[in-house]
């Protein structure tokens, strides 16, 4: 997702990153 990507990006929650990473 979008969002995720963001809030990976800014690195307020990595944990979000790394599902966003696990989902592709």
């Amino acid at each position: 997702m979008i969002l995720e990507n963001i809030l990976g990006a800014v690195g307020d929650t990595p944990v979000v990153k790394l599902n966003s990473f696990d989902k592709e």
